[in-house]
């Protein structure tokens, strides 16, 4: 069985630290899939003369406030770059697969522990609103299913130990 820091030393998983050298008061870790998926998103956003923050820079500053320790309630809009909420469980309680939502992605993946995220797969909405939403024969939305297949495959293998299933609620807390 797999274990976050075995994945780390292995160079499956990464862990993300602050943009500035800041003091890391929460863990974030990702998968390469995850990153390469970060690169692909546009870099830059360009209307008319004026420059907007872009989908990377959104989800960057999400991910940078989150590590930071930014209070829960200033991760969402309009103070952050997160929607409300910013993590939620993609089906029932007690599932493992989180997503982490920002207006125009979204990161699937799972909670370690309280404040470690292990983010596993992104995915943009634009694409996901090209795939069908009915439901599918076990009651997730088809358009989910493919991420959270990846994400509960690395799950299946990792020790059990290493899945937080509590409230989404008590393991994002204010540092």
């Amino acid at each position: 069985m797999f274990t976050v820091p075995k994945l780390i030393d292995s160079g499956v998983l990464h862990q993300r630290f602050p943009l500035e050298n800041g003091q890391v008061r929460r863990k974030f870790y990702f998968t390469k899939f995850w990153h390469d998926g970060v690169l692909a998103l546009p870099a830059e956003i360009r209307v008319g003369l004026t420059h907007k923050p872009s989908v990377r820079a959104v989800l960057e500053a999400l991910v940078d406030d989150y590590v930071s320790g930014r209070p829960r309630a200033e991760l969402v809009r309009p103070k952050g770059s997160g929607m409300d909420p910013p993590f939620q469980r993609m089906w029932a309680p007690g599932q493992a697969v989180v997503e982490m939502r920002t207006n125009a992605t979204r990161t699937f993946g799972f909670f370690r522990g309280e404040n470690e995220f292990v983010a596993v797969v992104l995915a943009t909405t634009e694409d996901l609103k090209k795939r069908p939403d009915e439901p599918d024969s076990s009651g997730q939305k088809a358009r989910y299913a493919q991420q959270a297949q990846r994400v509960e495959a690395l799950i299946g293998r990792m020790d059990s130990k290493e899945v937080d299933l509590r409230d989404v609620e008590q393991l994002v807390t204010d540092c």
